[in-house]
């Protein structure tokens, strides 16, 4: 919520997460097409140092409020509505479930070690799973 237009780049496919908790936290995210072209929207015509995302009124919108709008975002999906909290958790499993390295999920968190991506956010089933599939894959002959 606290990302302002100057934090998107490369015409809404990445975006820039400067200031946070600890040093681990800044990070470059790569943002989906379909989203990137929402976000890029969202940024048109308004300066550099503008809010990224707003309320009605156009000031900057808060973590509350943001939680909010996931909550309506799933209601309006007709999905189990959850937390941006627990979307970072679904990704994270997801995320290993597919085989992703378990530094670069903790890195995309703004973790600086998996440690506490992997007590915080992953699946332990879910890691389980994919630590089997990566060492049968090497098993095979594959790349791990």
């Amino acid at each position: 919520a606290r990302r302002d237009v100057r934090d998107l780049d490369d015409n809404g496919r990445l975006l820039n997460i400067g200031k946070t908790k600890s040093r681990s936290g800044a990070r470059v995210l790569r943002i989906p097409d379909a989203l990137g072209d929402m976000l890029v929207a969202l940024a048109a015509g308004r300066a550099s140092d503008s809010p990224l995302f707003v309320d009605p009124r156009g000031k900057r919108l808060g973590r509350g409020r943001a939680r909010l709008l996931v909550r309506k975002a799933c209601e309006d999906a007709g999905v189990p509505v959850l937390s941006p909290q627990a979307l970072r958790r679904t990704w994270s499993s997801l995320a290993t479930g597919a085989s992703e390295a378990a530094l670069s999920v903790a890195r995309h968190l703004g973790h600086g070690s998996t440690k506490v991506a992997a007590q915080s956010y992953i699946d332990r089933d879910t890691a389980a799973a994919a630590q089997g599939e990566r060492a049968l894959r090497v098993i095979r002959g594959g790349r791990p």
